[in-house]
């Protein structure tokens, strides 16, 4: 195994285990040994791959103990930055895994910093809680033309650029009554917008604004 040391400390520690979980899998040495990239198609590549990362994410968070660490603890940005720290993980990684294992219905959008012609910001991707999941699907789809500008997460995810802190608003998914807390991290290259039930939420939240489903106008 060769791994790059000019990387960082997350990233040779992914490398590392994302490479051990390759030789831990003996079906995936045929796949990607016997196979060329002309005679395998794609999506067996990507499948292999999906799998060395996942098992990259047990090593690395060990399993059932991130979680039920995580669960014990406030639901919060900062719990789950501080557990990157305890494990030697990204901080980007970290989140993704947290909401992932989270009991509380809790869903991580990834949101582009560039804004677009008309102000909005793209979201890229997210990830949900198994309850979240359940409740309302994908956090995604419900935000098909981005974070618009006078938006309560727009103005979120803004107000993280500047601080070092990681602001937080009390927030209501419109037409469902749903109220979630919403906070925003920074990395310099997205926001990290976690949304998570109110049962986990701080009483620091400041004031309630309303979150618009699917876009629609505040």
């Amino acid at each position: 195994m060769y791994v790059d040391e000019r990387q960082s400390l997350p990233r040779r520690r992914f490398t590392e285990a994302h490479e051990l979980v390759h030789a831990l899998c003996p079906w995936h040495e045929a796949v990607l040994r016997e196979d060329t990239e002309d005679e395998l198609f794609r999506p067996a590549v990507d499948a292999v791959e999906a799998e060395a990362n996942a098992g990259a994410g047990l090593l690395i968070f060990q399993g059932s103990a991130f979680a039920g660490r995580a669960a014990q603890a406030p639901c919060s940005i900062a719990t789950a930055l501080e557990l990157a720290r305890e494990h030697g993980a990204s901080r980007h990684a970290t989140l993704h895994h947290y909401v992932q294992t989270h009991p509380r219905t809790a869903a991580l959008l990834t949101v582009g910093r560039f804004p677009r012609r008309d102000g909005s910001l793209p979201v890229w991707r997210s990830v949900e809680s198994p309850a979240f999941r359940r409740r309302h699907g994908r956090a995604r789809a419900h935000f098909p033309l981005g974070l618009l500008p006078g938006t309560a997460l727009h103005a979120l995810a803004e107000a993280s650029r500047t601080t070092g802190t990681f602001p937080r608003e009390s927030v209501r998914l419109a037409g469902r009554g749903r109220r979630f807390v919403a906070e925003a991290h920074y990395n310099r290259h997205a926001f990290l917008v976690l949304l998570y039930s109110p049962a986990a939420a701080s009483r620091s939240s400041r004031r309630e604004c309303v979150l618009p489903l699917r876009n629609s106008s505040m």
